[in-house]
C-alpha cells in the first residue's frame, strides 16, 4: 500500500509543481488508516506520506454530514457492503482524525447537506480554487 500511495504523491507533485494544477487525491493514507482500524487490517507507518503532503501544503477535505449513515445505507455499493455499525465506525475514525488535527492545519469539512452537491462551488467558496 505504501508504494502505491507514494506513487500517487509523486504524480501529485508533478501536476502541482510542473503544471501548476490543483490535485485531488481520494482514498489516501487517512482512508487506509481508518479502514485498517475498522476492518482489523495491518496498519502501516503513514508518517512519511503525511510529511510529504504537509510540505506540498495539502488540504484534507472530509466529506461527512449528519445524513451520511442513512445515505450510505440507501446507496450500498455491492463491492463495499459495510453494515451500519462498520460505517458508523468509519465515520467516527474520520472525525477522530479530523478533530485530532493529526493530518495538518489545513483540514476542511465538506457537508453535503449544508454545502450542496456542487464540489466545484465548494472548492471555489471554501478553498479559493
Amino acid at each position: 500500500m505504501t508504494a502505491y500511495q507514494q506513487s500517487v504523491i509523486e504524480n501529485a507533485k508533478y501536476y502541482l509543481l510542473e503544471r501548476d494544477t490543483n490535485v485531488v487525491i481520494d482514498r489516501h493514507w487517512p482512508s487506509e488508516y481508518v479502514y485498517s482500524r475498522v476492518f482489523k487490517r495491518p496498519l502501516f507507518d503513514h508518517t512519511n506520506l503525511q510529511l510529504q503532503l504537509r510540505d506540498l501544503r495539502a488540504t484534507y477535505i472530509y466529506c461527512m454530514d449528519e445524513d451520511s449513515v442513512e445515505r450510505h445505507e440507501q446507496n450500498i455499493d455491492a463491492a463495499h457492503p459495510y453494515d451500519r455499525e462498520q460505517y458508523r465506525e468509519i465515520c467516527k475514525g474520520y472525525v477522530e482524525l479530523m478533530m485530532a488535527n493529526v493530518v495538518n492545519e489545513h483540514t476542511v469539512l465538506y457537508n453535503l447537506v449544508r454545502h450542496g452537491k456542487s464540489l466545484s462551488m465548494f472548492f471555489k467558496n471554501h478553498l479559493g480554487v
